[in-house]
Formats: C-alpha cells, sequence, structure tokens
C-alpha cells in the first residue's frame, strides 16, 4: 500500500523505495500510528511493544503462548478489582494451550481458576479450546 504524508506527518520506517511505511501524527493530546505495511508476526509484536512502551502503558502481568501451533487466539487481561487480582485468558484455538505467566512486578504464589476452584502453583497455566478461564493471583 502507498500512502502519501502531510507536513504534519512524522514518517517513522520507510519502504526501500524511500516511500513512507509506517507514519505517525499528532491528533489531540495523542498520536495515530498508521502502517502501510503488511508485518509478519514477529514485527507486529515488536511494533505493539514498541507503541505501548511509548504510550507508557504498564503491564504488571504478561502472558506468553508456549505452544508453537498457537501464536494467535489467545488474549489475556489482568484487572484489579477492590483488592483482588484478577487474570482474564480467552482461547479462541481448537485446542487446549499452555501459557506462561510473567509477573515481574507482581508477587504470585498461586493462581485459582475462579469457576473450578482449581488452585495452580508455578507460572503455567492451561487453557481449554474454546474457553474463557478467570484466575485470581494470590500472593
Amino acid at each position: 500500500q502507498t500512502i502519501g504524508t502531510s507536513g504534519a506527518a512524522e514518517v517513522l520506517f520507510q519502504y526501500p523505495d524511500g516511500k513512507p511505511a509506517i507514519v505517525r501524527s499528532r491528533l489531540g493530546n495523542g498520536v495515530v500510528d498508521y502502517a502501510a505495511a503488511s508485518l509478519e508476526e514477529r514485527s507486529y509484536a515488536a511494533m505493539l511493544e514498541t507503541l505501548a512502551s511509548d504510550a507508557g502503558v504498564s503491564r504488571p502481568v504478561r502472558v506468553r503462548v508456549l505452544d508453537d501451533g498457537a501464536k494467535w487466539g489467545v488474549e489475556a487481561r489482568f484487572a484489579r478489582l477492590t483488592g483482588r487480582r484478577l487474570l482474564y485468558v480467552s482461547n479462541s484455538n481448537p485446542h487446549p494451550v499452555v501459557l506462561s505467566l510473567d509477573a515481574p512486578s507482581e508477587s504470585v504464589e498461586a493462581l485459582t481458576e475462579l469457576r473450578s476452584s482449581t488452585v495452580l502453583r508455578g507460572n503455567r497455566i492451561t487453557v481449554p479450546a474454546h474457553q474463557t478461564d478467570i484466575y485470581e493471583l494470590s500472593k
């Protein structure tokens, strides 16, 4: 895809021919980044990591997929609710996925899956196919 830029747009990355591939425009108090290129999975992950860092987004808990065949189709959200620490993990894959929990700024001794009341120790969880699990992190 070819895009044109105005004087207000900042070119972050260019194609080899010098045309803009990723541009940034200021809008109000924020910015809008636009990628005119299709990126490989690792490139999308690196770009999103950079954007989150630039925006000052804090991620006290991260979930990493350990299964090679399930890089997509897993979504995780961490939330604090009246002193509780909750982790929602959705797996839209047709098979279970194994995940690793990384929480460097959070002390986690155990995870309790709230629907089944199953208590897990360690940093690995398995989410069944087409299911959302809700975990409470305990110290």
